[in-house]
């Protein structure tokens, strides 16, 4: 039986291991903290074929600039941390362009439309009770002109990416979704094809079955390097002073990766950024959609 070593127990981490198990490997997972206990366990759980566009689209490096001097901004970037990842920056204003911005993008659809497919797979398989929600997403906009300006983003996810989206005007979206308040937007955009679940729910559940496909799993255990053999290849990691080796090694460390970039000799352009989100009771009337107010 092949054996595979998983570093990093988030989704991505998770996943690999449910589906190498499957598969008839010997897995051990392994993670810092516990499984599914950090940016899987607090994101939105939206699972998204319209995120087609990257981050770097044309424009979006003067946009950001903004919004980095406005009051109340989401975004904030320390002088320091700035200064430290220049290169890293720099590459990302090379790359607000069209051309990079569709080719990035051609790449972004092929994953999230194949995780959409194998979402749904998964729980129809498992019989996961995780509030599957197939509604769809609602991109809402206050302002007319922030509306219109859509219009020209959803012509191109139509006409290149076959992500077409329902327009709904002011009158329209009010029936559509009647808790917003009364005109306090000018309309909305409606994408099918887009899903969400609860991420915290669907960690746990993972977790269970996990267990149930024979998976090795080690919580509270940090990786300190690789354990290498006489010619140099990965035969497994080192916690500490526990080393778990096995025939390959998956790394799901998601920003934490970066860490390891010095052991593995390459550089791996990856920065961590910081999110929040805010866990509530649901409130009566309750949003029908899922919704995502860019203007803010």
């Amino acid at each position: 039986m092949p054996s595979v070593v998983i570093v990093g127990a988030g989704v991505i981490g998770t996943m690999s291991a449910y589906e190498l198990a499957r598969a008839g490997w010997k897995v051990t997972l392994l993670d810092r903290k516990a499984v599914g206990q950090e940016c899987s366990r607090g994101n939105c759980g939206y699972v998204c074929p319209s995120h087609v566009l990257p981050l770097a689209v044309p424009g979006a490096l003067w946009g950001t600039m903004k919004t980095l001097f406005s009051r109340n901004s989401p975004l904030k970037v320390r002088p320091g941390f700035a200064l430290a990842n220049l290169g890293w920056f720099l590459s990302f204003a090379r790359r607000c362009n069209k051309a990079d911005m569709l080719a990035s993008a051609t790449g972004i659809q092929d994953l999230l439309v194949s995780s959409r497919t194998l979402y749904d797979e998964l729980l129809e398989r498992e019989g996961f009770d995780v509030e599957w929600d197939t509604h769809g997403l609602l991109f809402v906009y206050h302002t007319a002109k922030a509306f219109e300006h859509y219009h020209e983003t959803d012509d191109l996810l139509t006409k290149q990416f076959n992500t077409r989206a329902t327009r709904y005007d002011r009158d329209e979206l009010a029936k559509l979704e009647p808790t917003l308040k009364p005109g306090a937007a000018s309309g909305a955009y409606l994408y099918r094809g887009d899903a969400q679940l609860r991420p915290e729910v669907l960690m746990k559940q993972l977790r269970v079955k996990l267990v149930e496909l024979g998976v090795t799993i080690y919580e509270d255990s940090t990786m300190t390097g690789f354990e290498r053999d006489a010619a140099g290849n990965i035969v497994g990691v080192r916690c500490g002073e526990v080393v778990h080796t096995a025939d390959r090694v998956v790394l799901a460390m998601g920003a934490w990766t970066a860490k390891m970039q010095a052991e593995l000799g390459v550089k791996l352009p990856i920065i961590p950024g910081k999110g929040y989100s805010l866990t509530m009771p649901r409130p009566t009337p309750c949003p029908t959609y899922p919704m995502i107010f860019e203007e803010n």
